[in-house]
C-alpha cells in the first residue's frame, strides 16, 4: 500500500492533466470546485473498484486451479481457506483499493480545481 498510493497518484495526477480543459469547461459553464472533485474522486472509486474486482477474480481463479501446481511446487500440503475466511479477505482488499485510489486521486482533484478555468482553456488552445 505504501509503494501503490504515490504510485496512483502520479497516474491521477497524469489524468487530471489531461483532462484539465474538460474541467476548465465544466468549471467555466457554472460547476463547483465541489462538483468537479466529486466527479473525479467518482472515477477513481469506480476504477479502484473495478480493479479490486479483477484482482480478487484472478487471485481466486489462480489459487483453485493451480492449487495442485502449487502444493506440489513448494512441497507442502495447500489447503483452500474457508468461504468465510476469503470473502472476509475479499472484502479487506475491496476496502484497500477503495481507499488507496481515493487517497491517490485527492491531491490531483485538489489541484485541478484550482486552476483558473480561462487560463486553462486558452492555453489549450495554443
Amino acid at each position: 500500500m505504501i509503494v501503490s498510493i504515490p504510485l496512483l497518484g502520479i497516474i491521477s495526477a497524469m489524468v487530471a492533466h489531461e483532462r484539465t480543459r474538460e474541467v476548465a469547461i465544466l468549471q467555466a459553464i457554472g460547476a463547483t470546485k465541489g462538483t468537479i472533485t466529486r466527479l473525479m474522486l467518482a472515477e477513481s472509486f469506480s476504477l479502484s473498484i473495478a480493479g479490486g474486482l479483477i484482482g480478487i477474480g484472478a487471485a481466486a481463479v489462480i489459487l483453485v486451479g493451480f492449487q495442485d501446481f502449487i502444493a506440489s511446487g513448494l512441497k507442502i500440503p495447500f489447503i483452500i481457506p474457508s468461504p468465510l475466511s476469503i470473502m472476509v479477505d475479499a472484502g479487506i482488499a475491496m476496502f484497500l483499493a477503495i481507499v488507496t485510489g481515493g487517497i491517490a486521486s485527492l491531491y490531483p482533484a485538489w489541484r485541478i480545481t484550482r486552476s483558473d478555468p480561462y487560463e486553462t482553456i486558452r492555453r489549450g488552445e495554443s
